[in-house]
């Protein structure tokens, strides 16, 4: 099949549609995660008082927070490529590449 088939376009669109949901979704998670880290971040910061419990709870927060800073830059590390593939796919289905 050579790389002007049409049929090659039409599974370059659908697969630049696919990309863009999978994009889309990405943000959606990637939001999210920022939304609980900063509701963590933020009853962590109310809990001021000074026990040996708060202390660990503190820990456990900014470790937690850590993790989940880091699964967010993950999904948006992701969605960098997942736009790359994307943009090719547009190109490939518009009949360029």
């Amino acid at each position: 099949m050579s790389l002007d088939s049409p049929l090659l376009s039409a599974c370059a669109a659908d697969t630049a549609a696919d990309l863009a949901l999978a994009r889309r979704r990405l943000a959606e998670a990637s939001d999210r995660l920022r939304t609980v880290m900063r509701a963590a971040a933020e009853l962590a910061a109310r809990t001021d008082w000074q026990t040996p419990a708060a202390r660990r709870f503190h820990g456990e927060v900014d470790a937690w927070c850590g993790t989940v800073g880091g699964l967010a830059r993950g999904v948006e590390a992701a969605d960098g490529d997942a736009w790359l593939l994307e943009l090719r796919a547009m190109v490939r289905a518009g009949g360029g590449g």
